[in-house]
């Protein structure tokens, strides 16, 4: 009766409760400390332009040509297609990969 005549299963009393709130006081992860002696890394990948004399020296700037040339003699060394190397280097570890190297 009180449901069909007083409508008291309706969503009233939901709509009258206060939203459910999270603690505010929870503290931020702690940042990581700079005590200590930390070395800077090294970065190789930066770009750099050497001059000597008449002659410039680029550093992380190889021309693609000079990309394909080199390919295209470890591919010679290696008696190897070029798509047949590119698999071999893929599927071999880092040691496989630095001793093919040291071969050239």
């Amino acid at each position: 009766q009180d449901v069909f005549e007083l409508h008291t299963n309706s969503q009233a009393p939901a709509l009258q409760c206060d939203p459910y709130s999270q603690d505010e006081d929870l503290a931020p992860a702690k940042k990581k400390s700079n005590r200590g002696r930390n070395k800077p890394q090294d970065d190789h990948n930066t770009v750099k332009c050497i001059s000597s004399g008449s002659f410039k020296i680029l550093v992380g700037q190889t021309p693609a040509s000079i990309k394909r040339q080199q390919w295209s003699e470890f591919c010679k060394f290696f008696k190897m297609d070029q798509l047949t190397l590119a698999e071999t280097l893929l599927a071999a570890d880092v040691e496989k990969r630095l001793s093919m190297l040291k071969e050239f």
